[in-house]
């Protein structure tokens, strides 16, 4: 049985905006987005009506979204956050383990050659040297980051889009080096690590008269959620569509992947959110789990607590003062 919606409550200035997948969390039951010239945050999972912490960026600029270092790879308490500076910079800030409070420790602007490119999502991978960075560009490039102490030191580039990026996933499992990434001419690509910091394509496929809005991976299942509301879902090693399935009337805005590897959230611009069971087998089809339906459009959705028995999922909602909890009772 699911528990009634909570609500965690905004400042009036801290209202999600439009950008999609705007919503992260920490896998300790934390949570944070971005929203004007500033992160709202909650390190911990927090009570029924209970405020966010708010961090401002160093540059006087806009936050476009924040993203939580993975728990999965790392035990480092690390949130990285896209600011729409000229060139677009990317600002490190970690947990003080003694107040709990984030500060931030680095800032990386990604130099005159993107200076007219802005970042359109972040993403964690999980590559052979430990836990990498993968952020999406305007451009259409994505740029693989790796983190020495508290600075970001880029590894490679990947080229194979014209348009700008949509959506970019790591293996949310952990256990394979994929990235996965799509753009808005409808192309879907995804690398895999062949050696230390190295990456072949090894899947390209478009989506007909559409785009996918947004990504998600599950060891080599991958997800594309697309413009049009429809849900794909392929199967990476060998190269084909598995299934379809129409989960929303509109465009899907945020996909999460359970790292247990056997949920995912989706989430889409005609409010609804769902949980499906993610196929064990192959041409199994996906079962619906829970399914819901608020008061304005998702910009975010991610699985809040991220233990095994833990079905807890989180909702940015466009324009509203509030964060939407649900939890599965024990």
């Amino acid at each position: 049985p699911w528990e009634k919606a909570q609500l965690i409550e905004l400042e009036e200035n801290a209202t999600p905006g439009f950008w999609y997948g705007n919503l992260t969390s920490n896998g300790r039951g934390g949570l944070a987005f971005g929203s004007g010239r500033y992160v709202h945050l909650s390190p911990k999972k927090r009570t029924m009506f209970s405020k966010l912490e708010q961090l401002s960026v160093k540059a006087r600029a806009h936050v476009s979204f924040a993203h939580f270092w993975s728990v999965f790879l790392t035990t480092e308490p690390i949130l990285f956050v896209a600011v729409e500076t000229v060139p677009p910079s990317i600002e490190v800030f970690r947990e003080d383990q003694a107040t709990g409070s984030y500060q931030r420790v680095q800032t990386t602007d990604l130099g005159r050659a993107h200076k007219d490119t802005a970042i359109t999502a972040m993403s964690t991978i999980s590559a052979a040297k430990g836990a990498q960075l993968a952020v999406a560009l305007s451009s259409g490039s994505i740029l693989v980051f790796s983190k020495e102490g508290d600075s970001l030191k880029p590894v490679c580039t990947l080229s194979e889009f014209e348009s700008p990026v949509c959506s970019v996933a790591g293996d949310a499992t952990m256990h394979r080096g994929l990235i996965a990434a799509s753009d808005e001419s409808g192309k879907i690509a995804v690398w895999e690590e062949k050696s230390p910091n190295q990456f072949g394509l090894v899947f390209l496929t478009s989506l007909d008269s559409n785009y996918a809005s947004a990504l998600g991976l599950c060891g080599a299942l991958l997800f594309a959620g697309s413009f049009s509301g429809k849900l794909f879902l392929f199967e990476v090693d060998d190269r084909r569509l598995d299934q379809e399935v129409i989960t929303n009337t509109r465009c899907i805005t945020a996909i999460d992947a359970h790292p247990t590897g056997d949920m995912i959230l989706v989430a889409g611009e005609d409010c609804r959110a769902s949980i499906f069971n993610v196929p064990l087998q192959s041409r199994q089809k996906m079962k619906l789990v829970f399914s819901v339906c608020v008061n304005g459009i998702i910009a975010g959705a991610a699985f809040t607590c991220e233990e095994p028995e833990s079905l807890d999922i989180s909702l940015s909602v466009v324009e509203r003062h509030y964060i939407v909890q649900y939890a599965l009772s024990s």
